[in-house]
């Protein structure tokens, strides 16, 4: 009986290293083949009796199982075909064994080596692998009660044209534009700024024309373009994909001084004068108030015997000098007394300042009209202090007749802002004597009825909101490309060049586009068409799905996969993948022939014990005869 069952064990034994060689065999003939996943031999000892006595159990046959290496992943090599895709760490493609065969379930792979297939089935183009599997992706801008789910095609077709609806403009201005005027007039102050105003008396300039119509006229390009700074060009398309190329640019008309031109001081003057020398004693016992820039009064005041008949109206100047200095500090209001006439005057200290005198004994001091002089030289900080603005232009025509006063050459476009006292727009007026604009007797007068410029504060910042600015009926070359939205976002920062810096100038329109390709982004999965216009539009995701018991997923030809109960139902997972790119096969050539080796000698080794047991076995037939 033993040397049966040594036969037997020999027997399962060569099955066992036979199902191992089968094994080895189909991993180095898959060694090639993208995304395989090697099949590992797994023994296990059968154990030949039941015997409750551990001393005389004998070793038993063998079984040999298949062990799975679906979750060891194999090298990334780089790919020529931008289709080819590579899953980086854990998951796999989700794959249809026929696109048109909806009762077939899904399968899922680890090949990638996905190309563009037509089918002339229903004339669509699938991505399929070499196994003959196409991939699923989610539909990106799936039709509506269309199942986002399913085969990814690939549509040919050319890209209709899109009209241009809105531009968006990024851009600084500098603070001192550098422009051919303001270079050929280096030492003219404010040169670089173009300005509306003219002096009274002389003929309206072509600046201000161009502020009161919005539009620049074949007379007044030079003149304009001398006088302002490019902003770039941007190219627009009508519905049929006509483009037209916007040019762009920018004039400074207006720049609030930061700080008003100081006055030479404040003062308040008395209307008469103190009383003579030897006569002062009737100051004695009196006070008045002192108020600097609408701050709390200060307080001068006299004692009983302040005076003397010894006093002079210099002395009494002096006392409140002296009283002045420990309110205020040394210098910042002085007492006068005019030598010839007597009269006391208070004067600040140079800038912008007001002054002003109170109190019961006030007109002992300074007489009783005093107060109507009171900071009459102050010139007051204004509001708008370091405010600029600036108008912004587009080319209507190429070319253009320099004598033409008519028809537009350059365009403004208006801010809508709401500031009510910017230069640009401004409308002259007849002056309240009924002089006319630009003669000789007219007082520059205006109204402000539709400010058109863009302001900007004295940090650089644009005072005004300008992201939804219509630009009615654009007009280029005399093609209408009807109204566009502005949205601009400026600063004003200084610019060593004195030039515009534009950090974004586009616009949402484009050509007709021929397709040119797919493109797929490594870390989101998207696939995109590619037209021969620029624009590439995002149509499909590919997913990534992984498996709890990955390893328990059944094995199906072509490399692909079905779940089964152990494996669990797949998990959408956020995975990445590398495109132009596949994973080889985890098969290790060294180590598979290490392992036929192992397996040939312990085939053998069974074998021998065949031998030896038939060999056995005819020795005790031969003690029988």
């Amino acid at each position: 009986m033993g040397i049966l069952s040594a036969m037997n064990s020999a027997v399962g034994g060569l099955g066992a290293q036979s199902f191992a060689l089968e094994n080895i065999s189909g991993n180095i003939a898959n060694s090639s083949t993208t995304g395989f996943k090697r099949k590992d031999t797994s023994f296990a000892d059968l154990v030949r009796s039941n015997t409750s006595n551990p001393a005389r159990v004998a070793s038993g046959g063998v079984q040999a199982s298949s062990r799975s290496t679906i979750t060891l992943d194999g090298d990334i090599q780089g790919s020529k075909v931008d289709t080819h895709l590579a899953i980086n760490g854990t998951g796999f493609f989700t794959v249809s064994a026929d696109p048109l065969d909806n009762t077939i379930g899904a399968r899922y792979t680890r090949a990638g080596d996905f190309e563009q297939y037509y089918d002339s089935r229903n004339g669509q183009t699938y991505l399929r692998n070499g196994s003959g599997y196409s991939l699923i992706g989610i539909n990106m801008t799936p039709a509506v009660g269309e199942d986002p789910k399913g085969p990814i095609t690939i549509d040919k077709t050319s890209q209709s044209a899109k009209a241009s609806t809105q531009i968006t403009y990024k851009l600084n201005l500098p603070t001192e534009p550098v422009t051919t005027y303001s270079t050929a007039n280096k030492t003219v102050a404010g040169a670089n700024i173009y300005n509306p105003n003219w002096p009274a008396g002389s003929a309206a300039p072509i600046s201000y024309t161009i502020s009161k119509t919005g539009k620049v006229v074949g007379n007044q390009v030079t003149d304009f373009m001398n006088n302002s700074i490019s902003g770039g060009t941007v190219t627009v398309y009508d519905a049929q994909g006509t483009p037209a190329v916007v040019q762009l640019r920018w004039a400074k008309f207006d720049e609030v001084p930061s700080s008003p031109t100081p006055a030479t001081a404040a003062t308040v003057t008395g209307s008469s004068a103190l009383p003579a020398n030897g006569s002062l004693t009737s100051l004695n016992s009196t006070t008045f108030t002192v108020s600097l820039d609408g701050g709390a009064a200060k307080t001068v005041t006299f004692g009983a015997g302040a005076f003397t008949g010894a006093t002079t109206r210099s002395d009494v100047a002096t006392a409140i000098q002296t009283q002045l200095d420990t309110a205020y500090g040394a210098g910042v209001v002085t007492a006068k007394v005019d030598a010839t006439t007597g009269v006391l005057s208070l004067e600040s200290a140079a800038g912008a300042h007001t002054l002003a005198v109170a109190g019961a004994d006030v007109t002992s001091f300074f007489g009783a009209t005093n107060t109507a002089v009171a900071g009459t030289n102050v010139i007051p900080p204004s509001a708008d202090a370091g405010r600029s603005e600036w108008g912004l232009f587009y080319r209507n025509l190429e070319t253009h007749d320099a004598s033409n006063t008519t028809d537009a050459v350059w365009t403004q476009v208006s801010s809508n802002t709401a500031v009510t006292n910017g230069k640009l727009g401004r409308t002259a007026v007849n002056d309240g004597g009924g002089n006319v604009p630009g003669s000789a007797a007219w007082t520059p007068t205006y109204t402000n009825t539709a400010p058109t410029g863009f302001f900007f504060d004295k940090s650089g910042k644009q005072i005004d909101a300008t992201s939804a600015i219509a630009i009615n009926n654009l007009t280029v070359s005399g093609k209408n490309f009807g109204t566009l939205t502005l949205d601009m976002g400026a600063t004003e920062f200084a610019d060593k060049n004195g030039l515009a810096t534009a950090n974004q100038l586009t616009q949402d329109g484009y050509s007709t586009g021929a397709f040119e390709g797919v493109s797929i982004d490594d870390n989101s999965g998207i696939v995109s068409y590619n037209y021969s216009n620029g624009q590439t539009v995002q149509k499909w995701k590919i997913p990534i799905a992984a498996f709890n018991g990955a390893s328990y997923l059944k094995a199906e030809d072509g490399g692909a996969y079905t779940e089964t109960i152990q494996s669990g139902s797949p998990i959408e997972i956020d995975g990445t993948l590398s495109s132009s790119a596949l994973e080889a096969s985890n098969v290790d050539i060294s180590e598979e022939f290490t392992k036929l080796i192992v397996t040939q000698q312990a085939f053998s080794a069974n074998s021998k014990v065949i031998t030896t047991a038939d060999q056995m076995m005819s020795d005790i037939l031969q003690i029988i005869r």
